[in-house]
């Protein structure tokens, strides 16, 4: 077989001109520069990659050679690359495929430089255009030799050449935005199909610039086609070792009906043909959403022999729906070095306001004092933006650049038309951040340098300039755009919620600002010297509904409705019904400052499922409109129930020049599928909040006074305990209601008790009081709740008092609520239904125990103390110890099988021993079966312990003598705020007789400090006798002595000397024992026992002495009233 060549030259001759394609008609469109010899043909159209013509040889020819050169004036000496994109059909059959470089003297006849040539005879004969090179230190030729063929497909095809200086720098993924098709066909030769039967360019089908590729979903066949699979690639050449990322953005319609989609890698040497790695391949999950959306897939070229990757983008589908819409699109792809994320642009710095916090709050960092990210100004009538973002170029790949810009949109209130803007920040300058000052906890090291940008945007005004006197809510989000030269890769908007992802500094971003942006509502309503209409009420008449002349300004869809309301007859009412609705109304009230409460009715009907935000706010604003301060009460958590709460946001407010208060409700909604989709707010109030409470005894109207009502508490004189007038929930229907008081506070230890009756017919699931700590930022950082409930006391007609205790130390304390609350069932009597309320009582706890003697009180009025259930426990002239009162649990009850009582009393505590002593007296028809005294020991956090109980349990005889009892107990746990002691008892129903269970004479006493002990004995004491640290244990007996060191401290003796102990002394009568010696820092008291061989605890006899001064023995005296008595004298710090 005859061999044959073909050639295509760039001859260089050496003359400067100007730099870039050196090459004249690089895309091979004429053939004025070009010269074709053999059997090679210029201006082909069917050989064309881009534009209108290519050239090709013809390898059926048994010429079988040809090329093509052109003469090219070089800049000069130096390294020169000529390039071309070829295509070999399957059958042409080539011995050689030369791209030459010749150089010739500036005359063009005789050769200055050795030729310079590259074979590519095994370049694949696959159809596909791949791009080969030739790169020189100096005509460039192009030649082929060829074995003729007649079988078709033996073409071979050149177009898009180059030369230019320097080292081969390869052929990049073109037409990335599908913006060159061949206008004859509506296909591309750039980017090559398999077929391109069921899709092609159109205009409707981009996201960018001028065309996308539309994958086309819809029947116009009696037979639908099924099981499309079409796929587009192109080659790149140039590639290094390392990571590289295919990317495309996609978007498909409802209705289309794809199948699959994939992104791949394939790797080839130079011969095009042969694979040096596996593909890599993603499988592509495209939501039927109507959105574009960015895919990728990252791949490595891990060998240096690759010469070639062909990104490849496949798609299946079927073609046999009519419905619209039913198209998929493809459009803006691109291929480079690095490994993407998904993102274009940096992230990492940018900021104008996070998640949670105010953009007119939070001061641009640095120490330029440039003020808020946000800005309004009503004498200039100007909003102002700053955006931090990183030092240098935002665009993370190379080829693209980066800037920061401004989403704005509002709503004309005169015509509804919506004006939407993207604005450019221009660059305000740089700001140092040292780590002594961070922002949002960065730098930890050094100092870090950020871009600052600004932008100012002039407030709304009509189409004839004239600012509006309406409120205008403003949406805006700043973001940071990346774009090539041709589309925009990236756009990732500043949001102030729901993003995507969060950055370094707890900015949150995403692709798409919608109902995540911003928002400002830009409007200076006129300034009230008292809070008004807080009912709504006015003006009234019938369908007047808006909030014209009533004082209240809003935006969005919101009415003074007159159906639904709490009281009165209007209530304002938000349209939560529209889809993305934002509403908000406000009225500004002028303040110098202090602490108040904002506080509404609120209900929320059931069918209202998708509300994102709902919040009462106070905005504090200087005499300039400069805000300082927000104070905001999240409403999210009241029921969706139909039926009305209440709430309250408390603010304190001492900023210089402050000049007025906006208070505002607002919330945002998404649609909801069913009926019952209205929030109303009525009964608002603005009062200041006092350091006590206010309305104890509920003497003056709910409404006149601090106490905040959600539901339908209420007050009446058959409510009162004392005085004229009680509260009360009305229990004789299902509902729920709550009364609460705020109180401001920077911490400490408080009891919040009232008197209730809770009547037989009353049906409560739940009754609580509770203490609610806030901080300044309106955050809940404790509760303490005491579950009425579960004290089981009876439902009757008998006042019971009930409280609870807690303590707060938290720093940053703003006020405390007290709430009393309930829920109930259908009450179930005709009478006696309600659940009653009265002499609420709220004061620090107090440090000591009080009313110790039971002499303060009577009856089921027992001062300072809680007994349970009331109607069981009493104070009693004839229940004394000493002076002349005392309590008894009453055992003359028959209606139970068996009672249960306490008494009790909270004292404010710490870390230390007590001892709780009391005297009893228990009756001889009183049929106890147990009884006990307790210590029980709680953090601030009620009813939280920090460990368990101390008790005691006590067996007084039922002989009616009296008798002390006690209980001794320590704790070190550092979080102790209260300790509880209690005296409980069970007993049986009595028959008629002496029953009562007395006590008198109660006292808790505080001996030490449980962080100054070592194994439960002072410190000071350990060191008094030089005991070594590593030696103080209670249990040890180092004086051999049989007294253990926990013994010795007891009784204040010597634990290093032998003979050191407690020595008691005989009886020397009938009537007592001593001791040999005594101190006045012990107690001394006698113990009994009738036996000593049955089991059993030795009994407080209730004779006790402190020691003498002197040191001199003691007596105790005791008179022997049985037939056999067993004494022996203890001793106690």
């Amino acid at each position: 077989m005859k061999a044959y060549l073909f050639a295509v030259l760039a001859v260089i001759l050496c003359a400067f001109a100007a730099q870039g394609n050196l090459l004249s008609d690089p895309s091979l469109e004429t053939n004025d520069v070009w010269t074709a010899y053999g059997n090679a043909g210029l201006v082909q159209t069917w050989a064309r990659r881009v534009g209108q013509h290519g050239a090709a040889l013809w390898g059926w020819d048994p010429a079988a050679s040809g090329g093509i050169h052109q003469d090219v004036v070089c800049p000069g000496p130096g390294t020169y690359t000529f390039t071309m994109y070829v295509r070999a059909e399957t059958n042409f059959n080539p011995s050689s495929i030369e791209v030459k470089l010749e150089g010739f003297d500036p005359g063009g006849v005789d050769k200055s430089e050795t030729d310079v040539s590259m074979n590519w005879s095994t370049l694949a004969r696959d159809n596909k255009w791949h791009h080969i090179y030739v790169t020189a230190y100096i005509r460039p030729v192009f030649y082929a030799a060829w074995n003729g063929s007649s079988i078709g497909n033996e073409a071979f095809q050149m177009d898009d050449a180059s030369l230019y200086t320097g080292v081969y720098t390869g052929s990049p993924l073109a037409n990335i935005g599908f913006d060159e098709p061949n206008v004859e066909d509506w296909e591309s030769k750039i980017w090559e199909a398999n077929t391109w039967d069921h899709w092609t360019y159109r205009s409707w089908a981009r996201r960018s610039g001028t065309l996308g590729i539309v994958m086309e979903g819809w029947n116009w066949d009696d037979n639908p086609p099924t099981g499309l699979v079409n796929r587009i690639s192109q080659p790149v050449t140039g590639v290094t070792t390392g990571d590289y990322t295919l990317s495309v953005w996609m978007l498909r319609e409802t209705n289309h009906k794809l199948n699959s989609a994939m992104l791949r890698m394939e790797f080839f040497d130079a011969s095009c043909s042969n694979k040096v790695q596996s593909d890599v391949t993603a499988n592509l999950t495209v939501p039927a959403d109507g959105t574009w959306h960015e895919y990728y897939l990252v791949g490595s070229v891990t060998s240096p022999a690759i010469y070639e990757v062909r990104p490849t983008i496949q798609v299946g589908w079927d073609r046999v729906t009519n419905a619209d819409p039913r198209s998929a699109f493809i459009d803006d792809a691109r291929f480079f070095k690095g490994a993407h994320d998904g993102y274009s642009v940096e992230t990492d710095w940018a900021y104008h306001s996070g998640v949670g916090r105010n953009a007119r709050l939070e001061n641009v960092p640095g120490a330029g004092a440039l003020g808020p990210f946000l800005q309004v100004n009503y004498a200039t009538k100007t909003n102002t933006f700053y955006v931090l973002t990183d030092v240098g170029e935002l665009a993370k790949y190379e080829g693209e650049n980066a800037a920061v810009g401004i989403r704005t949109s509002w709503q004309r209130p005169d015509d509804s038309t919506w004006m939407d803007t993207n604005e450019w920040f221009t660059l305000a300058g740089t700001a140092e951040i040292p780590n002594s000052d961070p922002f949002h906890g960065l730098p930890v090291a050094g100092t870090k340098t950020v871009d600052v940008w600004k932008y100012e945007m002039p407030h709304p005004r009509t189409v004839g300039g004239v600012l509006y006197t309406n409120p205008v809510r403003v949406y805006y989000a700043p973001f940071i755009k990346s774009t090539n030269a041709i589309f925009e890769t990236d756009r990732q908007y500043l949001l102030m919620k729901n993003g995507a992802a969060t950055n370094n500094i707890d900015q949150t971003y995403g692709p798409t600002p919608y109902d995540r942006d911003y928002y400002i509502d830009v409007y200076k309503p006129p300034t009230w010297g008292v809070f008004t209409n807080g009912g709504f009420e006015d003006p009234a008449g019938v369908g007047v509904l808006s909030l014209a002349a009533s004082g209240w300004y809003g935006i969005g869809g919101l009415e003074r409705s007159d159906w639904g309301q709490r009281t009165g007859a209007r209530a304002l009412l938000f349209y939560a019904w529209d889809w993305n609705s934002s509403i908000r109304t406000y009225q500004d009230v002028a303040t110098t400052g202090g602490v108040f409460s904002f506080s509404s009715g609120v209900k929320v009907e059931g069918g209202l499922t998708n509300v994102p935000a709902l919040s009462l706010r106070m905005e504090w604003y200087t005499t300039n409109d400069v805000l300082v301060q927000v104070d905001e009460r999240s409403l999210l958590d009241i029921p969706r129930n139909f039926q009305w709460y209440g709430d309250a946001v408390v603010g304190a407010c001492h900023a210089e020049g402050l000049g007025y208060v906006r208070l505002s409700m607002q919330g945002e909604f998404g649609i909801s599928d069913v009926n019952g989709r209205a929030l109303q707010f009525d009964d608002a109030r603005f009062i200041p909040v006092l350091d006590q409470l206010d309305n104890a005894g509920f003497e003056v109207e709910l409404t006149n006074s601090s106490w905040i009502s959600s539901g339908y508490p209420g007050r009446d004189t058959w409510a009162a305990r004392s005085g004229t007038y009680g509260g009360f929930f009305p229990t004789w229907d299902p509902g729920a209601a709550a009364l609460f008081q705020d109180i401001t506070t920077t911490g400490g230890t408080y009891e919040f008790s009232m008197y209730m009756q809770i009547q037989s017919g009353s049906q409560p699931t739940k009754l609580e009081l509770a203490m609610q700590w806030y901080d300044k930022d309106g955050t809940l950082v404790q509760e303490n709740v005491q579950d009425i409930l579960a004290l089981n006391v009876p439902k009757s007609t008998v006042w019971n008092r009930f409280g609870v205790v807690g303590a707060c130390y938290e720093e940053n304390l703003s006020h405390v609520r007290f709430i009393v609350r309930a829920e109930y069932d259908d009450g179930t009597e005709e009478f006696n239904e309600s659940i009653m309320f009265d002499d609420i009582s709220v004061v620090p706890l107090r440090t000591e125990m009080e009313n110790g003697g039971f002499e303060i009180g009577n009856w089921t009025d027992i001062r300072e103390w809680y007994g349970i259930p009331q109607y069981l426990v009493e104070a009693h002239e004839w229940a004394w110890h000493t002076g002349s009162n005392g309590v008894a649990f009453h055992g003359w009850e028959t209606a139970l099988p068996g009672y249960n009582a306490v008494l009790m009393q909270p004292v404010a505590a710490e870390t230390g021993t007590y001892t709780f002593a009391v005297w009893i007296k228990r009756e001889a028809d009183f049929l106890m079966t147990d009884a006990e005294l307790r210590l029980e020991w709680y953090s601030g956090d009620y009813p939280t312990k920090v460990q368990a109980d101390t008790v005691a349990t006590i067996a007084p005889p039922n002989d009616g003598v009296w008798r002390q009892y006690a209980v001794t107990g320590s704790c070190d746990n550092a979080d102790l705020r209260i300790v509880l002691p209690v005296v409980a008892a069970d007993w049986t129903g009595n028959a008629a007789g002496d029953r009562s269970f007395m006590m008198d004479d109660a006292e808790l006493i505080y001996t030490n400090a449980a962080s100054d002990y070592t194994d439960g004995i002072p410190n000071w004491w350990w060191d008094k006798y030089s005991i070594p640290q590593g030696e103080r244990v209670a249990a040890d007996d180092p004086d051999v002595d049989d007294f253990t060191n926990e013994e010795e401290y007891a009784a204040d003796t010597n634990p290093t000397v032998w003979n050191a102990s407690l020595i008691t002394v005989g009886s020397m009568s009938r009537t007592g024992v001593g001791t040999a010696w005594s101190t006045n820092s012990r107690t001394y008291f006698i113990l009994y026992k009738t036996n000593l061989v049955e089991a059993g605890a030795w009994l407080p006899y209730g004779v006790e002495l402190s020691g003498n001064p002197d040191g001199s023995g003691l007596s105790l005296t005791v008179t022997n009233d049985g037939t056999m008595r067993f004494y022996r004298v203890g001793v106690r710090p």
